[in-house]
């Protein structure tokens, strides 16, 4: 499906994003134990449908595995802890790792 709206929770704010297949995207809040992943984490939507009152979505992280959740899953009371990432701030790649090419503006 393309061009779902979900509210999203990045640091403490509510932001309206719409997310299509194909979107890159950075998990904003750390889980360890359902989808193993740290708050930074980077992958690519492969698959996001509608299911009633909530979002299923399939993001292949960039460590090469898939993760499968429900959006209410990786929520917190403002919204999902999920942003667009096309591009990163200094702060927010600190400790990332990235394989290709890197630009600095």
């Amino acid at each position: 499906m393309e061009n779902i709206p979900l509210a999203c929770s990045v640091a403490d704010k509510l932001f309206h994003y719409v997310f299509s297949v194909g979107d890159r995207v950075k998990f904003c809040r750390n889980d360890y134990r359902t989808l193993r992943v740290a708050n930074g984490t980077l992958g690519t939507i492969k698959q996001i449908e509608s299911i009633k009152n909530d979002t299923k979505l399939n993001v292949k992280i960039d460590d090469n595995r898939t993760d499968s959740f429900l959006a209410s899953e990786y929520s917190d009371e403002i919204g999902v802890n999920l942003c667009h990432t096309y591009t990163l701030t200094v702060f927010s790649s600190q400790g990332t790792t990235i394989n290709g090419n890197t630009f600095t503006l």
